[in-house]
């Protein structure tokens, strides 16, 4: 008898390029890539270990040609791409802040502020937006636009983006706007009228962005006016707006360098006859219209007259007609004495 056996082998399949570390998820670090051989059935003819390192930014990319062969002699050209997906660039973020620029970086109109993600070129060339935060004074908005356009010493703007790989744009600024000139300030002025003199100060006010220079110019009236002519003057702000002063300001002085007399009531008569004096003071009022009595300045305060310039009539009992002390009498025969007999009815109109 005869017996033979033999084992037959057959293997027509090439092996397979075993690619590993590949990912299409970003990544902001490096990524190696390993290429290996891999077959079921006759096994790999060696142990193939190719490997590379991308670290900078692409999606898909390029790991060369590489020939692997099973132990039957099967080979398989490796050379297709890989993803690596790498982004280690920063997307752009811009703020854009447009308008008319005053001085010491304040804006002097409205401002147009645009907010910029470069989503673009992000989208297309690299690992793409995944988010995007707008914040004006903290509030967030959607808008990729803002006006300012109210005057503030401080809106604070800022942009956050972050792409698919984690890296991060972020931009921050802080924009002022100022419109108001500043304020004419005068101290000092007064419509109560003095008779001493006045100072009037001029100075500068801003509440935002501060006057260039606050004291101005200090002028002192010593002449009667009511109102006088301060001068021109210019103030400026920090932030390049200006204001001309040039008002009337109130000084109410009076010196009384003019005024008329003014006559008080007459007194009653000294006598009520054979002539007496009658008086009447004389002040003198300012003619500005303040009402000050001014300093006579050698001038008379005071006048008389006569009066009561008839004669008195005489009594009966031969007296002067005009009684020296006590009351005037009438005697028995109803004449008018002043030198009144004991026990005579006396009357205090006898005599006149």
């Amino acid at each position: 008898m005869c017996h033979k056996e033999v084992t037959v082998k057959k293997d027509s399949t090439a092996p397979t390029c075993d690619y590993s570390g590949e990912s299409t998820t970003w990544t902001n670090s490096n990524r190696t890539i390993s290429l290996g051989c891999e077959d079921n059935l006759s096994g790999c003819a060696k142990s193939y270990n190719w490997s590379k390192t991308y670290s900078n930014t692409i999606g898909k990319a390029e790991f060369g040609n590489y020939t692997i062969e099973d132990e039957a002699g099967n080979k398989t050209e490796c050379n297709r791409q890989v993803d690596a997906y790498v982004d280690k660039n920063a997307p752009s973020c811009e703020i854009d802040v447009s308008g008319t620029i005053g001085s010491n970086s304040w804006y002097t109109s409205d401002v147009a502020i645009e907010f910029k993600d470069g989503s673009a070129f992000e989208d297309k060339f690299e690992s793409g937006v995944k988010t995007k935060t707008i914040k004006v004074n903290g509030e967030e908005q959607t808008d990729e636009s803002y006006t300012l356009d109210y005057d503030t010493s401080s809106l604070n703007v800022l942009i956050s983006v972050t792409d698919n790989a984690g890296n991060t744009c972020t931009k921050e600024t802080t924009v002022k706007r100022d419109i108001t000139p500043p304020r004419c300030s005068y101290s000092g002025e007064s419509t109560s009228w003095t008779s001493g003199n006045r100072t009037i100060s001029l100075s500068c006010g801003d509440n935002l962005s501060g006057c260039v220079r606050t004291e101005i110019h200090s002028q002192t009236y010593t002449s009667t006016s009511s109102k006088s002519n301060f001068g021109s003057y210019t103030i400026a702000d920090r932030a390049g707006n200006y204001n001309i002063c040039n008002r009337e300001v109130n000084v109410y002085i009076d010196k009384c360098e003019s005024s008329t007399a003014k006559y008080g009531s007459w007194s009653e008569c000294s006598k009520k006859c054979g002539g007496g004096k009658k008086k009447r003071s004389i002040s003198y009022k300012s003619t500005t219209g303040s009402g000050f009595t001014c300093d006579p300045a050698g001038r008379r305060t005071s006048e008389s007259m006569d009066c009561n310039t008839q004669a008195c009539s005489s009594g009966g009992g031969g007296g002067s007609g005009e009684c020296t002390y006590g009351y005037g009498c009438c005697d028995a025969a109803g004449q008018c004495k002043c030198n009144c007999d004991p026990g005579a009815y006396q009357l205090d109109s006898c005599c006149h």
